[in-house]
């Protein structure tokens, strides 16, 4: 009886120990768990300039630009005039042969319909041209434009007075919109817009340039890269993690302007806030993190 007693009682010390040593080891793993961080990347909120911009491409030309065009058929001859050079209305620019086989004729004269500074002479001599072909181009060389079309997605956005830069081969110009047709060609779905541009100096007349239209802009704005923001597809929310103290915190939050590189953020969040960027998409809220560089 007594030794029935003793195994037992070490059948139940047993039990204890391995009872024990189940609860250490579940302890643990959850604090191991408990300590698992995520790696990820951070910025800052910081304040500075952003403007929402729309792309468009557009030809130069002299304000006011007309083409010339010939009466007759035939052979150039000649110009009369250089490009760059002051004429008046009705100086001749250039002299065309429409002689045929068996019959001669006087050189036919084309002459300028307007008043202005002769931008391109686009056609070599000897060339066959024709009443429908442009032999010059006449305009205003002080006062360049560029022409661009509007596509229906950005008709009411762009509007007389919002400002553009204008990319060139010689660099960045500024300029303004200074005409948009009110209507839109049923055929192409756009319209005709005209930009002004503030230095034309070493511009070339009928380059084709980049326009990029400053509809939205703001100074002093709370920004974050674009990185930074995440968005709630059934929702609609848009929210960043803030970091603090090694705590990923889920906030939602109100966007201003949005750009292909950055975003502006209307809410209440001090300059200088860490957010976020890259690792964001293995986040929930309160997730611990390792900030890494």
């Amino acid at each position: 009886m007594k030794k029935f007693s003793v195994v037992i009682v070490l059948i139940i010390v047993i039990l204890s120990a391995i009872r024990i040593g189940f609860i250490f080891k579940e302890k643990r793993s959850l604090k191991e768990k408990d300590e698992i961080r995520i790696a990820v990347k951070q910025t800052f909120v910081k304040k500075g300039y952003i403007a929402d911009k729309i792309k468009l491409i557009g030809i130069v030309k002299g304000e006011n630009q007309i083409q010339v065009f010939p009466d007759v058929p035939g052979k150039l001859i000649s110009y009369e005039v250089k490009e760059g050079e002051y004429v008046k209305k009705g100086d001749v620019i250039a002299l065309i042969d429409r002689s045929i086989p068996g019959m001669e004729y006087e050189p036919s004269k084309v002459k300028s319909p307007i008043s202005g500074i002769v931008l391109r002479l686009p056609i070599d001599i000897g060339m066959t041209v024709a009443p429908q072909v442009p032999i010059a181009y006449i305009g205003n060389k002080n006062r360049i434009i560029v022409s661009v079309n509007v596509g229906e997605k950005f008709f009411n956005l762009i509007k007389p007075g919002k400002k553009a830069i204008i990319i060139t081969e010689n660099g960045e110009r500024k300029g303004v919109v200074t005409r948009i047709s009110p209507f839109l060609d049923p055929q192409t779905r756009s319209a005709y817009c005209e930009i002004s541009i503030e230095e034309p100096k070493d511009i070339i007349i009928g380059s084709v340039v980049e326009v990029y239209v400053i509809v939205n802009e703001k100074k002093d704005a709370k920004i974050l890269p674009i990185d930074a923001l995440m968005e709630d597809l059934k929702t609609g929310e848009k929210y960043i993690f803030v970091v603090k103290d090694s705590i990923a915190e889920k906030k939602v939050i109100n966007t201003g302007i949005i750009t292909d590189n950055e975003f502006e953020i209307l809410d209440t969040i001090p300059e200088m806030t860490p957010v976020v960027t890259i690792g964001k998409e293995y986040l929930k809220d309160k997730s611990k993190v390792l900030i890494v560089e």
